[in-house]
């Protein structure tokens, strides 16, 4: 049917390629040859080309006429409620006693199922909490884990989780904020295309990781971008790269239920606090004026990480909770550690290929792809790049404060030995019977 080919098209031209009797080598699908095949045949791409905007077919049909929409859902923003009421019926009754259902879907218009109301009554009925380090901001505590108490971000968090459906292909890299979450997704976002794209002629050249991998709840569903936008998801091409902040059991179902490959990062928490506390000041300097600042200090940040007052905190719980979701399903989700990746890129960028399902053939393994791919996707590498020094996300992050350090260790530079001393008994205690630890770091 259309609407699953819109919405898998990775796995049904597979399907229809073996139905003709030409199936696809796997040489063939881990050189994106499928992908390439989808993209030349999209509405999108045939709709611009030249030759389908002039000329007639049979005297009277515009050849431009063959490409409109192509959308999932778009009839019933053209009928009235009762015919897609008569409608429906209509096609129940025809198909009654088949496998087949056609009922009209509805995507278009998903986005007014939340509405504001019940979203500031939500907000309303959820523990509040304030940020010791700026006292001007207000958390709430949402299924174990704080958010800001905005209307427009906990909206876009219930839609990510209501409306959100995940296909087998899909691949999603979770992960704390500020845990190496922009590395990985240039390494995901290179490894996945590299056999569409020259490395001297990478999309990562031109744009920010961020813009080739999209962060569900706060862009896709909320309005970091033009595109995509949730009634463009179907029609991106398998497998779609996502990325996500949610704790584990936060994620939508269709994320837990379906055959799609989850990627976690996680970091040693006081890297994690000390590059966190960096991120938020260049934000708090875009969002608050400059005696609003005066106040905003390290000390009451510690406060705030350290009681899992921030956030997508407790970072602890957070980053906890994958860990068991990878111990119990392995095939679905890597868990991986920034510390391991930074010390050994090489087998860790391959450990990723084939948890993804795109190994590295021999081949390639002696030319220096992986190599080469390092190198591209290097914090240096992409710190220097134009596209990843002006900008802004979502108002308020300016590009260029996604690339710091990305050095091990460099916690133990900011925090006094107090604070060492309590960060470290909090990560025993918090990972104690878990199997789980992170690299114990002392003051040398």
């Amino acid at each position: 049917m259309y609407e699953d080919l819109k919405k898998d098209p990775l796995s049904h031209v597979k399907k229809l390629a073996e139905f003709v009797g030409a199936p696809f080598s796997p040489q063939e699908e881990s050189e994106g040859v499928i992908q390439d095949i989808i993209q030349l045949c999209s509405i999108k791409n045939l709709k611009e080309l030249e030759v389908n905007e002039r000329g007639v077919f049979n005297k009277y049909y515009d050849k431009k006429s063959y490409f409109r929409k192509g959308e999932i859902g778009d009839g019933v923003n053209h009928l009235a409620p009762n015919m897609v009421e008569r409608m429906n019926k209509l096609v129940q009754e025809k198909l009654e006693g088949t496998v087949h259902s056609l009922a009209m879907e509805t995507n278009q218009e998903e986005e007014i199922v939340v509405q504001e109301e019940e979203v500031e009554q939500l907000i309303e009925s959820l523990e509040k909490v304030s940020i010791k380090s700026t006292g001007k901001f207000q958390l709430v505590n949402y299924q174990e884990f704080f958010y800001p108490a905005t209307t427009d971000l906990v909206k876009n968090v219930l839609m990510f989780q209501r409306h959100f459906h995940a296909r087998d292909t899909d691949l999603i890299i979770a992960s704390h904020p500020k845990t190496g979450t922009t590395w990985l997704k240039s390494l995901l976002f290179a490894t996945v295309n590299r056999f569409k794209h020259p490395k001297n002629e990478s999309p990562l050249l031109k744009h920010h990781p961020h813009e080739l991998v999209y962060r569900l709840e706060n862009d896709v569903y909320g309005e970091a971008f033009e595109y995509p936008r949730p009634q463009h998801l179907n029609e991106l091409p398998s497998p779609r790269l996502f990325s996500t902040h949610m704790p584990y059991n936060s994620l939508p179902g269709s994320i837990l239920s379906s055959g799609c490959r989850i990627l976690y990062i996680s970091r040693n928490p006081l890297d994690t606090l000390v590059s966190l506390y960096y991120f938020a000041l260049d934000a708090m300097k875009n969002m608050l004026h400059e005696e609003e600042l005066i106040n905003f200090n390290f000390e009451d940040f510690f406060e705030d990480f350290y009681n899992g007052r921030i956030v997508h905190g407790p970072f602890f719980e957070h980053v906890v909770g994958y860990w068991k979701a990878s111990l119990e399903h392995p095939i679905k989700l890597l868990f991986l550690k920034y510390e391991d990746l930074k010390k050994d890129p090489v087998s860790h960028v391959k450990k990723l290929a084939e948890f993804v399902g795109a190994p590295f053939s021999p081949q390639e393994e002696s030319e220096g792809v992986i190599q080469d791919i390092i190198q591209l996707c290097s914090i240096k590498n992409l710190k220097e790049l134009e596209v990843n020094k002006r900008g802004v996300f979502n108002k308020y992050y300016d590009k260029k404060s996604y690339f710091r350090k990305g050095e091990i260790g460099d916690g133990v530079n900011h925090l006094a030995p107090n604070m060492m001393e309590r960060m470290n008994k909090l990560m025993q205690e918090k990972l104690e019977g878990t199997g789980l630890s992170f690299e114990y770091i002392s003051q040398s």
